[in-house]
């Protein structure tokens, strides 16, 4: 068999980074949900010495809500697969542009 062509090779690791690389939520130094935790198993759930352990747990989880949504909003991931060039068949071209010679190379990578 042979191998995929460049332009899908491009899209699939540019893909996989924003999969893999971007992060998903804040930077936190430390993990509130871990502190609420260990304070219900050594107090109880209704403690009161525990209420603080969760409001920071749910500002914490409200904060990590908006920053995905604020992350979705720029369209990074669309955008960036937009500008990826696709190759250009024979076939596809219309009009007055089909009687132009073709380039050798149909891949122009990215822009």
């Amino acid at each position: 068999m042979a191998p995929p062509p460049k332009y899908l090779i491009t899209r699939k690791l540019v893909r996989r980074f924003f999969d893999k690389h971007l992060p998903k939520q804040p930077l936190q130094a430390s993990d509130p949900g871990q502190q609420l935790f260990q304070c219900w198993e050594k107090f109880g759930i209704d403690d009161a010495r525990c209420k603080q352990y969760e409001v920071m747990y749910d500002h914490v989880f409200q904060q990590n809500t908006n920053y995905r949504q604020r992350v979705k909003n720029l369209r990074i991931r669309e955008d960036v697969m937009e500008t990826l060039k696709k190759p250009i068949y024979p076939n596809q071209l219309k009009g007055r542009y089909k009687k132009k010679n073709i380039a050798t190379d149909i891949y122009n990578g990215l822009v």
